[in-house]
């Protein structure tokens, strides 16, 4: 997978952790009332999970440590299992999976000569019958050759298979997941079907793009194709073999999703070192429903039930910059879909873990959840003052809320449920 470089640059600041602590704390109030449990890298680069209202996190890992064995990237499925990985820093890799998210993981996957890079859970549950069945996918730096390789793992028995490799390397689950969306050295769009083991080539040009797009509900495919006069990147939906247009001839790099309904698409660009407006479009006609006014967007992640998105977009107002003021991290702002309005918080810095997702953040918004199920809070890190690293969640349902410190950590992620 390929940074997103000049947005990295825009948003990296300062992330270098200069503190480490072994003391996970977490932040008690009865008052919230929040679903969910947030799964998180602690200071000490162990994986912790926390409901919201608890007082006390409890400790999935034990023997982390940040100079020798950092686990990262805890991932959700959508029903409660949660993967994650080791070793950063190392060459090899250890998969675990744990069962409910509340107990240690077990082992299913170990590669030597190789270093993990992402993972997604297929959104249907596997089903063990006579044909072959995966349900975690997980992208692979192969330290040997300098590719990247898919593997699918089967989370009950443990049987893996690889499906390809490539430089960059993009997927994406279909919703019964038996099938995945590749995109594959910037020059290949194929159909992986699970069953049978093979790759069917989309005859289509890719334009510009990063990551590609499964529906999350029915079989239509959201990438990019070079448009007509070869310069630029046109946004297209494929159903049926048949291609519909949803924006054209959009400029530089053109990011996007679903959202979870299906009903709509979020797009954006990087042109020129410039990120552009945020757009939502119907995902039938391509008819902007909603858009930001001012704020530039370098991510953006969509609400369970897709009624709002958040993005994140520079932690200076428009209009405010001058010469003598410094950069003052990025902020979250939220975009209401239904009535078309958007609306801000304040500025933070993000830490090292939190500018990977955002740099890569149209694949990470397909299988890494920032918002609690009920759509009403999301959960980010931020590097504060002293060189530590806080974990907040944020009321998203007022305009004027502040963060709430819910314990130590790099990174959180929320459970589907």
């Amino acid at each position: 997978m390929r940074l997103w470089v000049s947005i990295s640059r825009a948003i990296l600041l300062s992330t270098v952790i200069l503190v480490f602590s072994i003391t996970i704390k977490s932040q008690s109030n009865s008052l919230i009332d929040v679903p969910g449990q947030v799964a998180f890298i602690g200071l000490d680069y162990n994986i912790y999970s926390l409901q919201v209202q608890d007082s006390e996190a409890v400790a999935l890992t034990t023997d982390g440590s940040p100079l020798r064995r950092r686990y990262e990237w805890p991932t959700w499925s959508h029903s409660g299992q949660l993967a994650y990985f080791c070793c950063n820093g190392q060459a090899s890799i250890d998969v675990f999976i744990s069962d409910d998210g509340s107990t240690q993981g077990e082992s299913v996957y170990t590669g030597q000569g190789e270093a993990f890079t992402y993972a997604s859970w297929s959104p249907s549950v596997c089903s063990t019958g006579d044909e072959p069945c995966y349900d975690l996918g997980v992208l692979i730096s192969n330290l040997v050759n300098g590719q990247f390789d898919v593997r699918l793992l089967n989370a009950d028995n443990a049987s893996t298979t690889l499906i390809g490799s490539g430089a960059p390397f993009y997927f994406s689950w279909s919703p019964d997941g038996q099938r995945l969306l590749t995109y594959r050295n910037e020059t290949s769009l194929d159909i992986y079907q699970v069953a049978e083991g093979n790759l069917s080539p989309i005859e289509l040009q890719p334009g510009t793009f990063p990551a590609p797009a499964w529906s999350p509900v029915d079989d239509r495919l959201l990438v990019g194709t070079v448009s007509a006069d070869g310069q630029s990147t046109d946004l297209v939906v494929i159903s049926d073999g048949e291609t519909q247009t949803l924006a054209e001839n959009l400029n530089g790099q053109v990011v996007f999703n679903w959202s979870p309904d299906g009903n709509y698409v979020a797009y954006s660009t990087l042109f020129q070192n410039q990120v552009d407006l945020l757009y939502v479009v119907d995902a039938i006609s391509g008819e902007v429903v909603a858009q930001t006014n001012f704020d530039s967007t370098f991510a953006f992640f969509w609400s369970p039930d897709s009624s709002k998105l958040a993005y994140l977009t520079s932690g200076v107002p428009q209009g405010s910059f001058s010469a003598k003021q410094q950069a003052s991290g990025i902020a979250w702002g939220i975009l209401d879909v239904t009535t078309d309005t958007t609306w801000r918080y304040g500025s933070f810095l993000p830490t090292r873990e939190m500018v990977y997702m955002i740099s890569f953040f149209n694949q990470f918004a397909q299988s890494h959840q920032i918002w609690s199920p009920d759509s009403s809070h999301i959960v980010f890190a931020e590097q504060i003052s002293n060189g530590q690293a806080s974990l907040n969640i944020l009321d998203v349902t007022r305009v004027n809320s502040l963060p709430l410190f819910i314990g130590e950590g790099y990174i959180g992620i929320w459970s589907y449920e």
